[in-house]
C-alpha cells in the first residue's frame, strides 16, 4: 500500500459505489469505512470534512448495503444467469434465496454499457432496483442492463 499524497484525488461517488460493488461481487463478506487521520498535506483534515459530497453519499450506499448484506450471507451462487457478452468488462454476481434472485453487477470501466443478462429458467420478468435505478424487464430470456462508467445495479427478481 503506498501513501497517500496530497496532489492524489478522491474516487467520484461512482467509484466510490464501484469499489463496494466490486468486493461484494467476488465473496466479500464484509465491507468497511474508516477515516482515521487527517487528509495527506491538511493536517487536522479529515475525509469528511474535506469532501462532503462524498463522504455523504456513503449514506446511500450504506441503506443498500443493510438490505444486500443479510440476503448474500444466506443465499446461494445462481448460475441460471449469466452475462451474455462476457468481454464487456462488466462483473456480476448472481444469488438466490427463499424464492428470490439478486443480481449484482459492477462495471469498473471508464465508459458506459449496456449489457445483456440470460436467464435459463426465468422468460420474463421485472428486476427491481435496490436503491437506485429503475425496473429492468427481462423477455425472452434476456434482460439489458445500462450501466455508467464506474456504475454499478443491485436488482432483485
Amino acid at each position: 500500500m503506498t501513501a497517500a499524497k496530497a496532489e492524489d484525488r478522491y474516487p467520484t461517488a461512482a467509484e466510490l459505489r464501484c469499489m463496494v460493488g466490486l468486493p461484494l461481487i467476488h465473496g466479500a463478506t464484509g465491507i468497511g469505512f474508516y477515516s482515521f487521520r487527517h487528509v495527506a498535506g491538511k493536517k487536522g483534515v479529515t475525509f469528511a470534512v474535506e469532501n462532503p459530497d462524498l463522504w455523504n453519499s456513503l449514506k446511500d450506499v450504506n441503506a443498500e448495503l443493510a438490505q444486500i448484506g443479510p440476503f448474500l450471507l444466506d443465499a446461494k451462487p445462481d448460475a441460471s444467469v449469466t452475462l451474455k457478452e462476457r468481454e464487456s468488462g462488466v462483473k456480476i454476481r448472481a444469488a438466490s434465496r427463499g424464492g428470490l434472485r439478486l443480481l449484482l453487477l459492477a462495471n469498473p470501466t471508464d465508459t458506459a454499457r449496456e449489457v445483456p443478462l440470460e436467464f435459463a429458467a426465468t422468460p420474463d420478468g421485472v428486476l427491481k432496483p435496490i436503491g437506485q435505478g429503475t425496473n429492468v424487464a427481462s423477455r425472452g430470456g434476456i434482460a439489458k442492463v445500462k450501466l455508467e462508467a464506474s456504475g454499478t445495479a443491485a436488482l432483485l427478481e
